[in-house]
């Protein structure tokens, strides 16, 4: 359930796979859903900032509503994931992509 202190209701999201992608992450929300929340919380060219980035829902979504993006995920695993999502959106490529940093 989506829910804000904004003068709108609550909405109900049920889908349990992520715009028909299979999930592949423990904590990985609906696509729908963060599309859903960018498009009405934020304005084209927004600069969104996710410090858990996890398989990169958030920097799909932001993509394909024309927000900007920074995703940060300390995981290499989910890194490569979320560059292989990010890389089917209109065949985007990250360009100011670190990598992982060893602790």
């Amino acid at each position: 359930m989506a829910w804000t202190s904004f003068k709108s209701p609550a909405k109900l999201f049920s889908e349990r796979v992520t715009g028909g992608e299979k999930k592949v992450h423990p904590t990985q929300k609906p696509l729908s859903l963060f599309q859903w929340i960018i498009d009405r919380y934020t304005n084209q060219g927004s600069l969104i900032l996710d410090p858990f980035m996890g398989s990169g829902t958030t920097c799909v979504a932001c993509k394909k509503l024309g927000r900007n993006y920074i995703g940060i995920e300390k995981e290499p695993e989910y890194i490569k994931i979320a560059e292989k999502r990010l890389e089917k959106v209109n065949n985007h490529k990250i360009t100011d992509f670190f990598g992982a940093c060893e602790a």
